[in-house]
């Protein structure tokens, strides 16, 4: 190939330094935007459903008290010939039997010193798991007292038999006593024996008044028999109803 002459070249030359001084340049292909010149395109996100609005931020509710294993339900206290009484009902929140329940009370006058004390158990010897029984102190030493504490402590024990089954009961007054009286039925393949009826007294809304207990007339009830029994007492004031419970061995 022929190299071009000097005139030419000069020709050349000239012409590539005057399209430099008009501002032009090589051909380039820009980025590809999507928004102002000389920016670079954000990268899209793949589309995706929409998340749930979160719940608003509460402060954490504060845990709900666990009830004692022995609950003290609903209790009163009435004076008898020169006797004070407590009477109310304990009912066995654990999932297991409870024996030997034992309730204390604390007699204290209005300094708070303690001026008398007191222990019963409950009237069912056993209490099964959920289930309540009554019961009902009463002492002598009691001068000054105006309110008091209560308190129920036990142990495990073994369920009762539960084939006894109380029918046909029903309340009735004569003169200052309540009685009730039924019948208890052996549902089960052996004799039942120390069957002891246990009754709670309540008034209207649902609070114990007082409490009763009985033995069947039958000191053993044989396999598929019965037996009748008959409570009464002379301590049920605003009774509205009751509530019986039966066990044996």
């Amino acid at each position: 190939m022929r190299r071009p002459t000097n005139a030419i070249y000069v020709i050349l030359m000239t012409v590539l330094l005057g399209a430099l001084a008009c501002g032009t340049s090589p051909a380039v292909s820009p980025p590809v935007t999507s928004g102002p010149a000389g920016t670079k395109a954000p990268i899209e996100a793949a589309p995706s459903e929409s998340s749930p609005p979160l719940p608003p931020t509460t402060a954490p509710e504060s845990p709900t008290p666990r009830p004692p294993d022995l609950e003290i339900l609903s209790h009163t206290s009435y004076t008898d010939a020169g006797w004070y009484h407590v009477v109310g009902e304990v009912r066995n929140n654990t999932s297991l039997p409870m024996e030997y329940v034992k309730i204390v009370v604390t007699l204290y006058d209005d300094a708070g010193t303690v001026v008398g004390t007191d222990f019963t158990y409950t009237e069912l010897d056993v209490i099964p798991a959920g289930d309540k029984s009554p019961f009902q102190t009463g002492t002598d030493q009691w001068q000054g007292a105006t309110n008091y504490k209560l308190q129920a402590q036990g142990r495990e024990g073994s369920l009762p038999r539960q084939d006894l089954a109380i029918q046909g009961d029903q309340s009735y007054t004569d003169g200052i006593w309540l009685h009730i009286r039924g019948e208890v039925v052996n549902t089960g393949s052996t004799p039942a024996e120390y069957v002891k009826i246990v009754a709670t007294l309540y008034d209207a809304a649902g609070n114990v008044v007082g409490t009763d207990f009985t033995y069947t007339s039958l000191d053993m009830i044989p396999a598929g028999g019965s037996s009748p029994f008959e409570t009464g007492t002379d301590h049920w004031p605003e009774f509205h109803h009751y509530e019986l419970h039966v066990q044996g061995r």
